[in-house]
């Protein structure tokens, strides 16, 4: 039991984090496309993209 909970939250955390950053990566707003675009740029938009998700999870939660 206790093993099959560290898996799924493993998996939780792969996909909060890996997902955004994927996305990132394919859909960059425009304020990414620069030729200094570094990858410290791309993962602190994959971060702000996962602070939103959550606090629209959250928001949702409340409601």
């Amino acid at each position: 039991m206790a093993r099959s909970v560290g898996i799924l939250i493993a998996l939780c955390v792969v996909i909060m984090v890996l997902v955004p950053a994927a996305i990132a990566l394919l859909v960059r707003p425009p304020g990414l496309v620069r030729p200094d675009d570094t990858w410290i740029s791309v993962w602190d938009h994959s971060a702000r993209v996962v602070r939103r998700l959550a606090l629209q999870d959250y928001l949702v939660g409340v409601a």
